[in-house]
């Protein structure tokens, strides 16, 4: 078992901002469980994703 507490992340970004991604997370992971964090993506990364699938053919424009 994993016991994690009071977890958080932080980015800074090139302009000198932060970006917190991760706060205050507290959770227990238990023998043969297993768990992934999914956020949101921001504006330029939607942008960005959906530029690649066009490229590749994988999405109408």
């Amino acid at each position: 078992m994993v016991n994690i507490i009071h977890l958080s992340k932080t980015f800074i970004n090139p302009d000198g901002s932060s970006l917190t991604v991760l706060k205050d997370v507290n959770c227990t992971i238990d023998k043969g469980e297993v768990i992934s964090i999914i956020g949101r993506r921001d504006h330029r990364q939607r942008r960005e994703h959906h530029r690649s699938r066009l490229s590749a053919g994988q999405a109408a424009p």
